[in-house]
């Protein structure tokens, strides 16, 4: 029965995560102020996928991630919770943006994500750089939004949202502000809203 459970669990997280990821590229390519970028300033929005937050509680860390990867992880047995879109950003470089670098503590108890912003891997004491996992915007240029971060020195974990009021009040309950990880494009469509109610019922 325990099997079953997980098997299912696994099915639909993995639905859920194609039908996030596919119908995000389209609100996307539907964005009619997308389309009316300043070619000479701004990256092409339309190629920008939805970047998805999850915690391992093995790790005690939150991940932020293109949905193709956490259906990898759950492919594999991987113990992801899935709690929804964060934002969108690029896999690839674009021309305007900056990479987004993932950060592990040595004993991996920890997950980091912090943008370049001068061109030049930046340096976190007691991480090691990994390499680029997207990117990003290094300033509030474009429609881009600041990516807010909190840590939990306790568990030794950092959370991610777009969201101030959100972060505010996980700051307030005791987690320490960290800032602005990068410039990130928001979620835009209403779609978008109940697709996140939808991963926080499912989890």
């Amino acid at each position: 029965m325990a099997t079953m459970k997980s098997f299912i669990h696994r099915l639909l997280s993995t639905l859920l995560l194609i039908y996030i990821s596919v119908t995000c590229r389209a609100v996307t390519l539907n964005n009619s102020s997308d389309q009316r970028r300043a070619a000479d300033t701004c990256a092409d929005s339309t190629l920008a996928d939805v970047w998805v937050q999850a915690y391992s509680p093995s790790v005690t860390a939150h991940f932020i991630r293109s949905p193709w990867v956490y259906i990898a992880n759950i492919a594999n047995g991987g113990d992801l919770q899935f709690q929804g879109p964060v934002f969108r950003a690029w896999e690839t470089p674009q021309e305007f943006t900056v990479p987004l670098y993932e950060f592990n503590r040595p004993d991996n108890s920890d997950i980091l994500f912090l943008a370049s912003t001068d061109g030049n891997p930046p340096t976190v004491d007691g991480y090691v750089n990994v390499g680029i996992t997207g990117y990003v915007y290094a300033t509030e240029v474009c429609g881009s939004v600041p990516l807010l971060v909190a840590a939990n020195n306790a568990t030794t974990d950092h959370w991610y949202t777009t969201n101030a009021l959100q972060h505010s009040s996980i700051v307030a309950s005791g987690w320490i502000d960290e800032g602005v990880a990068a410039f990130v494009l928001p979620l835009t469509s209403g779609k978008l809203f109940m697709l996140v109610l939808l991963s926080q019922s499912h989890s």
